[in-house]
């Protein structure tokens, strides 16, 4: 079956390093993964971001049915096509347990449902990922995380939040008043965050090691969102591509496992638009986090 995963992390490690602890480890998902926190969000500028979502396509007419493919006939021109384009949107719904979120957030459950997004050039270059409890934005070698989105994931929510004896509220008005992103070098988060590429490069490896096209059966037509699609199912997962014969690019891998559900959908291929970088005394730095960060340990 197929398994679509994601990791992410808590990007607020210069503030632990302040307070003497290490950064929040990243969430490794076990099997195939935002609540509320105060935090600012980055408006998008014209992007449209989908949720993945139960299937609910329409079959087509038998006489088009005859026109799908067999997955075997496609299964590589499915990976090398998606993994060539510029750009995509990933939206992966899943329990915070088997995304491997419980342990970094003290209010969710393994139950509880979340989702995952990772928007932006294929190879991570400018790119937005976005958690339960926290978004980033990342442009080139650095990451950008709002002051508070960082201030909730390690005083508020964060697994180690009861460790510091300082009010939450107070060290959020001290930075705001000197930014409102803080700037941290991308090198630090490398395997913290996952790009398109390698949700893709991962979702390839799972489906070749479980067999490939040998599970599934016949593919349907159907239109989903406006889009014609082939839909291709096994005992436990589902795989829908865009009607392309010539350049066929995921749509959407559902599964379930251990009586979970997983639902990851590709949305805006080569459309995605990114908010603006943040500029100027929007932004923070890592040295200037440390130092206002200090005087409240």
């Amino acid at each position: 079956m197929l398994v679509l995963t994601s990791c992410g992390g808590d990007l607020a490690g210069d503030a632990d390093q302040a307070a003497g602890s290490a950064p929040s480890s990243a969430p490794a998902s076990s099997s195939a993964s935002e609540e509320p926190a105060a935090e600012e969000t980055a408006e998008p500028t014209g992007q449209s971001t989908e949720t993945a979502a139960e299937p609910s396509g329409e079959l087509q007419t038998e006489g088009d049915l005859a026109d799908v493919p067999e997955l075997a006939e496609l299964e590589e021109a499915i990976w090398e096509t998606s993994a060539a384009q510029q750009s995509v949107t990933v939206t992966m719904e899943m329990p915070a347990g088997a995304a491997g979120l419980t342990p970094l957030h003290r209010d969710l459950e393994d139950d509880s449902t979340v989702e995952i997004l990772v928007s932006g050039e294929l190879d991570g270059a400018d790119m937005r990922y976005s958690t339960f409890g926290y978004e980033v934005l990342i442009y080139g070698d650095l990451v950008y995380q709002s002051v508070d989105d960082l201030v909730d994931s390690t005083f508020v929510t964060g697994p180690n939040a009861e460790d510091f004896d300082v009010d939450a509220e107070e060290v959020r008005r001290a930075l705001s008043d000197q930014g409102s992103w803080i700037s941290l070098p991308a090198a630090q988060y490398a395997d913290a965050v996952e790009t398109p590429e390698t949700v893709i490069d991962r979702l390839r490896q799972e489906y070749e090691s479980r067999g490939g096209a040998a599970d599934f059966d016949a593919g349907q037509a159907q239109t989903r969102d406006d889009v014609e699609v082939w839909v291709y199912t096994s005992e436990q997962s589902e795989i829908v591509i865009t009607a392309d014969h010539d350049e066929p690019l995921l749509r959407e891998v559902n599964t379930v496992e251990d009586d979970h559900e997983i639902h990851g959908t590709f949305t805006e291929w080569n459309s995605v638009e990114l908010p603006a970088e943040p500029e100027g005394d929007q932004i923070i730095s890592s040295d200037q986090l440390q130092s206002i960060v200090a005087e409240f340990l």
